[in-house]
């Protein structure tokens, strides 16, 4: 047998881990970051180029959810999910983001309260026990006259819902039989247009879609053609549902994560270790440096610095809220096993590298 030909068959696994995605998070962290710091100032930068601009970057969110929708079956895929791995996989998803989630809500506590002492003439009301717990819950959105405190909070809810309803999901849509996959994604796309209230995931479940039969077409658990139809059904969904902007930057990261998969660099790397925590905290630490400066400044180029000034303050804050909290929950979080039998082979996931070339080129 020719040498060529020994390593075309060679069995491989496809990758557990995309480069890329590590940037994209932080590229998607910093676009909300700006944009929060921008628009968030009432009256800040009102009639300017930035302004206008800025506002584009919330649709880092939409990044996020398909990075999510990619990273989280690639994971239980490669752990051969089922049921009975459940309890496994919500614990590690729980000690993963739950103490950077915490932390930042006592961060935001003590920031109001400090801003109360120092500031007494414009308190901030401090949340009630009712609403702590249910933030600690994400229950917030089933509740009509409780908020969240941290407006970033609402996609941590849809995220844990997510994780949720995946946990269910995933061994449907990852089926072997066809049958089962196609309730499963009538069930999906149904949901979306019967509960379309944003702060529920199931509106939001075509934009995760885009990231869920990516994993599924990449470790073969589908061919190319169900994956171009449910890509299509997908994207249909996503303009449906949410317009032109969230669909085209849905399919934009998609397409980066495929054509650009193994792109990393130092920036990209370091904003990507931090994103969750930058996520979390720039309403807190750099919404606080603009909310200081705001009624001081009154020429544009002040107010840029006073923009890039509360943008560095997050970065500096969220690396430090990352070294300290978030890096040694993700620590913790690694240890949890999500495996049945390591020795265990499915046929279905062990490609030839042939393919599985054949498939990251989309054929």
């Amino acid at each position: 047998m020719a040498k060529g030909t020994a390593t075309s068959n060679r069995i491989i696994s496809p990758p557990k881990y995309i480069p890329v995605i590590n940037s994209l998070r932080g590229l998607a962290s910093v676009t909300v970051c700006i944009f929060h710091l921008v628009c968030l100032p009432l009256n800040f930068l009102e009639h300017t180029l930035i302004f206008e601009i800025a506002p584009y970057g919330k649709l880092g969110v939409q990044v996020f959810f398909v990075i999510t929708g990619v990273v989280i079956p690639i994971a239980l895929i490669k752990g051969k999910y089922n049921y009975s791995l459940f309890s496994k996989f919500m614990l590690k998803r729980i000690v993963r983001i739950e103490p950077p989630y915490l932390f930042s809500i006592l961060t935001a506590i003590s920031f109001i309260l400090l801003r109360n002492h120092f500031l007494a003439k414009a308190p901030h009301d401090i949340p009630t026990v009712k609403n702590l717990l249910l933030h600690l819950g994400y229950l917030i959105p089933f509740f009509k006259d409780q908020h969240w405190f941290i407006i970033v909070f609402w996609t941590m809810a849809v995220e844990f819902q997510f994780y949720l309803l995946i946990s269910l999901l995933f061994p449907l849509l990852s089926n072997h039989n066809l049958i089962v996959r196609l309730i499963s994604y009538i069930t999906v796309f149904g949901a979306a247009l019967i509960f379309t209230n944003g702060e529920f995931v199931p509106v939001w479940l075509p934009i995760f879609m885009i990231g869920i039969i990516y994993a599924n077409f990449l470790f073969a658990k589908i061919n190319l053609l169900e994956f171009s139809i449910v890509l299509m059904v997908s994207i249909g969904f996503g303009y449906f549902l949410h317009g032109v902007a969230i669909t085209f930057i849905s399919v934009c990261t998609l397409g980066i994560i495929h054509f650009f998969s193994n792109y990393q660099n130092k920036l990209g790397n370091f904003f990507g270790n931090i994103s969750y925590s930058l996520y979390l905290t720039h309403t807190i630490f750099g919404s606080a440096i603009a909310n200081f400066f705001v009624p001081h400044v009154s020429n544009l180029y002040e107010k840029l610095l006073v923009v890039l000034l509360s943008f560095m303050v997050s970065v500096l804050s969220a690396y430090v809220f990352y070294l300290l909290i978030e890096k040694p929950s993700q620590k913790y979080a690694s240890k949890i096993p999500l495996k049945t039998k390591p020795k265990e082979v499915d046929a279905l996931e062990e490609l030839t590298e042939k393919e599985f070339m054949v498939r990251s080129s989309l054929g």
